[in-house]
């Protein structure tokens, strides 16, 4: 880290935030990982969504430097992270799963990141997938990019590490499994008290943060030097077409918990009314309709309450949504189609 000519450097303090939902040991390997830190100063704030089950016992044992909020109910995974945020000192705030493990330079790479590019926002590291011995070759996430369907997906899942993601370099959004924020960048997209917001509850809400970021000018970068491992729950398609792939897509589905794909569904209405223009909708529109009328096919035959919980929660969702639009794109710094390029695919 940059220092003044004759002081010392000053380590940045960093507030971690994890949501927690049971697995009590996933919860303490990471709480143990990031306090293992090098380079920076950490205070973890775990909000536990766990109803039935405390973790105060267990996370006293780590001192003042973990705080533990227990709200008493599953609130989601935004609400949690908002819980986090206003709790926060820290400059800089990372955003991460409880089955996160990040190695002991991860958030002394990404703070680096963030003074190499003073625009950037938001920076993610390269997060593998964990196995025998601490983690496999096997990508979890080098960035999160979006296709021309409007689709997000990881860069790289579950492709072999073999260096074709070792260049620092923009990327579109960040994953919420590991990502890193400005504070002031944070405090500046806030809406309403919120700055996930709370009613995607789970899934695509770090896209959204993302979005609103770009949408005031600021920058995503992703860092290979920064790495961590993820133990993904829930796995896509790898960046891979859902109409090219239709079979894997379908298998992947049936797999995937009712809760899922419910907020996946409704969550990606939401994302396209907040922050979409108009004018890019217009000519990607074959394609996002090919795309949405697939995933709405497929659920409705292959889980119909799912396709009815989830057009539901969206029509509750909505009228919020329209309000936030109106305040996200009245209070945008760079002029509409400016995104464009980063649909790809």
């Amino acid at each position: 880290m940059g220092s003044r000519p004759g002081r010392e450097a000053i380590e940045p303090l960093i507030t971690a935030v994890i949501p927690a939902y049971r697995g009590r040991d996933l919860v303490v390997g990471c709480v143990q990982s990031l306090l293992a830190s090098e380079g920076v100063r950490v205070e973890i704030v775990v909000v536990n969504n766990d109803e039935k089950g405390s973790l105060g016992s267990i996370l006293a044992a780590f001192g003042p430097s973990v705080r533990l909020v227990e709200p008493g109910r599953n609130t989601g995974y935004a609400a949690a992270c908002n819980a986090g945020v206003r709790l926060a000192r820290g400059e800089f705030v990372l955003f991460c799963n409880q089955d996160l493990q990040a190695s002991p330079r991860f958030l002394a790479e990404l703070a680096a990141a963030m003074e190499r590019h003073p625009r950037a926002v938001v920076v993610g590291g390269k997060v593998l997938r964990p196995g025998r011995g601490g983690g496999t070759a096997l990508i979890d996430s080098a960035g999160v990019g979006l296709r021309r369907s409007r689709a997000p997906y990881d860069r790289g899942e579950g492709q072999v590490d073999a260096g074709q993601f070792d260049r620092e370099e923009q990327v579109f959004a960040v994953s919420g499994a590991a990502l890193f924020a400005r504070r002031t960048a944070l405090d500046d997209v806030m809406d309403g008290g919120e700055v996930l917001d709370e009613s995607f509850f789970m899934y695509k809400e770090d896209v959204d943060l993302c979005w609103r970021l770009r949408l005031r000018g600021g920058e995503c970068w992703y860092v290979p030097a920064a790495g961590a491992w993820h133990a993904r729950t829930a796995r896509g398609l790898a960046g891979r077409g859902y109409l090219r792939h239709w079979r894997a897509y379908l298998a992947g589905e049936r797999r995937k918990p009712r809760h899922v794909r419910l907020h996946s569904l409704k969550n990606q209405w939401i994302l396209l009314i907040k922050n979409e223009t108009i004018a890019d909708v217009w000519r990607d529109l074959p394609v996002i309709l090919g795309r949405e009328c697939l995933v709405l096919g497929v659920t409705f035959l292959t889980s119909p309450r799912v396709f009815a919980e989830a057009v539901r929660a969206f029509a509750r969702a909505l009228p919020a949504a329209v309000g936030a639009r109106r305040r996200i794109q009245s209070v945008r710094r760079i002029p509409g189609g400016s995104l464009r390029a980063w649909f790809r695919g």
